[in-house]
C-alpha cells in the first residue's frame, strides 16, 4: 500500500527513458492526427486543460460491450437482446474519439467473444460492477 500511495502522490513523472508517465486518470479530449500520426492531444486533469505534445499515443481504452448503440452498427436489432457480460462503464468512448479522428481500425464491430449466459441473468452482469456494489453496500453499513 506504501508503495502504491508514493505512485499517486508522484501523478506525472519522468523516466529514463525520457517518457512521462499519468496515473492520474486525465481524459483524452482532442487528439490532434494528420495523416494517421498522432501530434498532440488536449488532456484534461484535475488541475485543467493542456495541450500534450508526443510521438505517440498509447490509449488503454477497453471495449465498448456496455455501449448497445455501438453494437446495434454491427448486430442491427438484436444487438438490443444481449446480455452484457461485463461493467455497464465499457461504453467505447476512447475507441469511439479515435475513430472519428480517422484513427486506423483493425478490430471489426461484428466480432466479438460471446459464451453463453443465463437468460434470466440482468443485462449488464459485470463482476466488476457487482463487486463495487457490494462494497457500497458494505461502506453504507458501515455508516
Amino acid at each position: 500500500m506504501r508503495a502504491l500511495a508514493r505512485v499517486r502522490k508522484s501523478a506525472i513523472r519522468p523516466t529514463s527513458s525520457g517518457v512521462s508517465l499519468s496515473n492520474v486518470h486525465p481524459e483524452v479530449t482532442a487528439p490532434d492526427v494528420e495523416n494517421g500520426m498522432f501530434l498532440s492531444a488536449m488532456v484534461k486533469e484535475l488541475t485543467g486543460i493542456s495541450t500534450v505534445r508526443a510521438a505517440a499515443l498509447v490509449a488503454a481504452s477497453g471495449g465498448f460491450e456496455a455501449n448497445v448503440g455501438w453494437l446495434k452498427e454491427g448486430w442491427g436489432e438484436i444487438a438490443g437482446n444481449f446480455l452484457i457480460r461485463g461493467t455497464p462503464y465499457n461504453r467505447g468512448t476512447v475507441l469511439r474519439m479515435l475513430i472519428d479522428h480517422k484513427v486506423q481500425q483493425i478490430g471489426d464491430v461484428t466480432q466479438c467473444y460471446a459464451v453463453a449466459i443465463d437468460a434470466r441473468a440482468p443485462k449488464l452482469d459485470g463482476r466488476r460492477h457487482h463487486a463495487a456494489r457490494l462494497r457500497d453496500l458494505r461502506h453504507r453499513r458501515q455508516q
